[in-house]
């Protein structure tokens, strides 16, 4: 799923030296656009019964009039017919802009042939109020009229044009009334008003797989696998954390009966792109089949684009619904009846190995035994991935570095779901967050007891200004997680074990391996001779690692309970020859008593450039009599 990378070639054409460069020839003036015929108010038309019929683009000049008594003031109604009797089974766009006098402030309403009301927009001096395009079958009814009883002459222009099939069909602010959305066919859109919500329906077949929808032209049609080119989009897609409410009709639960099953593979996945509008922060939400919330987002900032690259499609799929909307702007919702919006659906085969959004809780986690690959996109996202263990086991993660984020790479355990309401948060095993952007992220090794555990890729914490934000994100580039299982036989340290109270036990004879990772790590050991009735004769060796310098360190014996300072236990002798990969040794006669045995990464042997650590190569230490 990379992009392909266009090639443009610039013709250059040539010419004699002596030959003075030619003027181009001016342009041809585009041809003003006619002025639609005009047409005079006719009263009474005070209700829909004594609607005035408009059948054609045109420019009414109307009045509205003082009418006794005052307590009734005047409104003016239009009966829009395309077919010209109301009842030819035509279909048009119909758009219509009010123009009220200086000083007034009028209201242009929007009917169907039923007299449903579609909208209703406020309209005043100079601004005007623009009705975006809505579908008219057969009749349309338009009420002009003002909520504080003003009078004024006013100019309606309704423009009737042959149905834009690459167009939203308005009205569809519900799910009921969703414009189809046929694969790899883009349609364009338009939010009219700051409560316009534009809903669109993705119909798929019982496999997740072609849509039942009618195939696109071959004008629009795109060829298997190509990124669909969307106006106004870049390659910098940042979108931006998930909207708050759920739209109506759509009942939130914390964890949805039609959420698609972690255990069944995908069997496609869709590329969703909506290109931006100037001046507006769309929202994108995306629903199932039940019209159950499963993703939302919104654009980071006015005029930007959102791209999703992952979106699973699971075997039980039968549909997708898609709602397009204005998100708040310092607290408002602005609208732009005149700048389209672009919104494009692609679907790909599901790899074996490719992460399935949704997958933002730990109910919807990927599941993972080896390696998956994913998007760290939109703008928030988080993506969990359940590891089940049958047997003690250590884990070993790592996630690949990603341009442009800096990447955080954890394993949890659920929240205990016996705490109370507020208090059950998931219980972190181990953080890794090491690198900055580009760098991979690794966990060299988490002691887990049977059951599911999670590990979770999210991008980092990071300081803008005085505020700390998680707002990186990379739709182009995937990242590639690999974990490994390994049996945990007792002989690995267990973290967190940087200080005498949690230092790992070992006894004589005995080789314990772990990773010296990250560059601040300790790692102790704790032998204890207290029962021995004399001194003993130990040799301590433990084998280097190929990318850091390791200092082992002999410290004791213990003169009271372990407590979290390793100063507490005098230093004894050390071993540090500053090289990676040697091995360091220490002799030593130790009397009874807690004896600790200290490895850490060695600052003083850091060659720069180098990692201060080394998450890939365990060491082992062993512990022998002499």
């Amino acid at each position: 799923m990379k992009k392909s990378l266009g090639l443009a070639l610039l013709a250059l054409a040539c010419g004699t030296r002596s030959a003075a460069p030619s003027a181009a020839p001016p342009a041809p003036a585009a041809p003003a656009a006619p002025a639609p015929p005009s047409l005079a108010e006719a009263e009474p038309n005070d209700a829909p019964a004594q609607a005035q019929p408009v059948s054609s683009t045109i420019r009414v000049q109307g009045d509205l009039h003082p009418v006794q008594p005052a307590s009734r003031p005047d409104e003016d109604w239009y009966a829009i017919r395309p077919g010209g009797d109301g009842k030819t089974p035509a279909t048009a766009d119909l758009r219509a802009e009010l123009l009220p006098p200086a000083g007034v402030r009028f209201s242009l309403e929007v009917y169907d042939r039923d007299l449903n009301k579609l909208l209703s927009l406020p309209c005043s001096a100079g601004a005007g109020c623009l009705v975006p395009g809505i579908r008219v079958r057969g009749q349309a009814f338009l009420r002009v009229f003002s909520p504080t009883g003003a009078t004024g002459t006013y100019a309606l222009d309704v423009r009737l044009s042959p149905p834009d099939l690459d167009a939203e069909a308005e009205p569809n602010d519900r799910p009921v009334d969703a414009t189809p959305l046929p694969l790899d066919h883009p349609l364009h859109g338009t939010i009219g008003t700051p409560a316009d919500e534009d809903w669109y329906v993705l119909d798929l077949a019982p496999d997740g797989g072609a849509p039942l929808a009618p195939p696109p032209s071959p004008a629009t049609a795109t060829r298997p696998g190509a990124v669909l080119p969307i106006p106004n989009a870049t390659t910098a897609l940042v979108p931006s954390p998930a909207l708050g409410k759920p739209p109506p009709g759509a009942q939130a639960t914390a964890a949805p009966a039609a959420a698609p099953n972690p255990e069944v593979q995908p069997s496609a996945i869709l590329q969703l792109q909506l290109s931006g509008v100037p001046g507006l922060r769309l929202g994108l939400r995306i629903f199932d089949q039940d019209q159950r919330p499963l993703l939302s987002t919104e654009s980071r900032q006015p005029g930007d684009p959102i791209e999703l690259r992952d979106l699973a499609l699971f075997p039980t799929s039968r549909a997708l619904y898609l709602l397009v909307e204005s998100a708040p702007i310092h607290g408002k919702r602005p609208a732009a009846p005149g700048s389209p919006y672009t919104l494009a659906v692609h679907r790909d085969p599901a790899p074996a190995d490719f992460e399935a959004e949704p997958n933002d809780t730990p109910e919807l986690a990927t599941p993972i035994s080896a390696k998956r690959v994913g998007y760290l996109a939109p703008r928030g996202d988080v993506d969990y991935y359940r590891v089940h263990v049958t047997a003690p086991s250590l884990l070993h993660a790592r996630v690949s570095g990603l341009d442009r984020v800096d990447a955080e790479l954890s394993v949890v355990d659920p929240p205990d779901p016996t705490a109370g309401r507020g208090k059950a948060r998931e219980k972190l095993l181990w953080k890794a967050n090491e690198g900055g952007p580009h760098e991979p992220e690794v966990i060299p090794a988490v002691a887990l007891p049977p059951g599911d555990h999670y590990v979770k890729v999210e991008a980092a914490a990071h300081q803008v200004g005085a505020h700390w934000v998680r707002d990186q994100d990379n739709e182009t580039d995937p990242y590639e997680l690999d974990v490994t299982l390994s049996p945990d036989d007792g002989n690995f340290e267990k973290e967190p074990n940087g200080d005498a109270r949690n230092a790992t036990p070992v006894r004589m004879g005995e080789t314990v391996r772990g990773y010296a990772f990250p560059a601040k790590d300790v790692d102790v050991y704790r032998l204890d001779l207290s029962s021995q009735p004399v001194g003993v004769g130990v040799v301590l060796r433990l084998q280097g690692v190929p990318k850091t310098p390791l200092v082992l360190e002999l410290r004791g014996p213990l003169a009271g309970p372990p407590g979290p300072r390793l100063d507490d236990a005098p230093l004894v002798n050390t071993s540090d020859h500053g090289r990676a990969g040697h091995p360091e040794e220490i002799h030593a006669k130790l009397t009874p008593g807690v004896w600790l045995f200290v490895v850490r990464p060695s600052p003083e042997g850091r060659v720069p450039g180098q990692p201060g650590g080394d998450p890939d190569a365990p060491y082992a230490l062993s512990i022998a009599s002499e």
